[in-house]
This record gives structure tokens, sequence and C-alpha cells, in this order.
């Protein structure tokens, strides 16, 4: 890993798309909405990060299944969670950088305004997914 590099993770349920909105006083982004993600930390995998990242940001801890999706930017990578359905996602932020979580569907995207990583990680998602609701 290099520094700069960074792990992102696209969590679909019922065809909606989870995603964060980073708080008033975050160093990047304030006020934009994103995925839940962020940088590697020395000696950790993309997937170790992935599942961090996931956890602190969205408060989503494990059972879930990681699938890694692809490279967006070259140093962003991009992971999906997928659980049963019998088990729902629950997000609730609690690292601090993000004040709100909300599940989006494709058309939503439009109203809101993204983090500037958001989209290439989401048309990574969509490129190995094939579509949003995949």
């Amino acid at each position: 890993m290099t520094e700069g590099d960074s792990a992102h993770v696209v969590v679909v349920q019922g065809g909606r798309v989870l995603l964060l909105r980073c708080s008033p006083d975050a160093s990047r982004a304030p006020g934009r909405w994103c995925v839940p993600g962020g940088r590697i930390e020395p000696g950790e995998t993309p997937a170790q990060a992935a599942v961090r990242e996931l956890a602190a940001g969205a408060g989503i801890d494990p059972p879930y299944q990681l699938a890694f999706a692809g490279l967006a930017g070259g140093n962003r990578y991009v992971f999906r969670a997928e659980r049963p359905t019998l088990y729902p996602f629950d997000a609730r932020c609690r690292d601090g950088e993000h004040d709100a979580a909300c599940w989006v569907d494709a058309p939503g995207f439009a109203s809101l305004r993204l983090a500037p990583w958001t989209l290439p990680v989401l048309t990574t998602y969509v490129l190995a997914a094939g579509r949003v609701g995949a």
C-alpha cells in the first residue's frame, strides 16, 4: 500500500445504497455525501480497512459478505458488503466524521451534494456489479 490509498464500501439493501453525510467540521468534503470509507492504515490490507471503516463510519459490524469490486482512480479500493435480507443493515454514525446516514436509490443521487470521490467509487461498483441494485 502507498500513502493515500483508501478503502470504500458500497452497501446495497433493497436496491438502495447507504450514504453518509460528512459532518460540517469534517476535514474533507464537509456537508457532502459519501459511501463509508477512508485511509488504509500502515500494515492493514484494503479489506481490513474496509471492515474498520464500515464499523467506524456507519456502525455496521460483521457478519456480512465483503467482496472486492475494483479500483477507482488507481488508489481507491472499492468493496461491496452484502448480508441476507433476513438481517437488514442498520446504519448509525458513530465516528464523529459523519452526522447522518441515508439509503438512496439511483435517481436520488442527483439531489445530493456528493463528495468528489463518491461518484468514481459508485461507478466502479456499478461496472463490477452490473447495476446498483445487484
